[in-house]
């Protein structure tokens, strides 16, 4: 399934506006947008060619920012 330009507009506009409200570094933000397209640990460590130990840091860092306990949450603000 292929999403038109716009739909893919919208996420990104959201993912920006995330990162800059909560003050997301760079990496944080790719890693959080890996996480929303519902990529687990391990792909988005594959993905980023980071280990799962750096992709959970980014994440504990991340949730903290964003005061979220967990990966849930995040959906929440979607």
């Amino acid at each position: 399934h292929f999403a038109s330009q716009e739909e893919e507009k919208f996420p990104q506009q959201k993912l920006s506006s995330l990162s800059r409200e909560h003050q997301l570094t760079r990496r944080e933000s790719e890693v959080l947008a890996r996480v929303l397209q519902g990529l687990d640990n391990g792909q988005i460590a594959q993905e980023m060619c980071i280990s799962v130990f750096t992709v959970k840091k980014y994440l504990q860092n991340l949730y903290q920012k964003m005061e979220v306990s967990g990966r849930w949450e995040l959906f929440r603000l979607k």
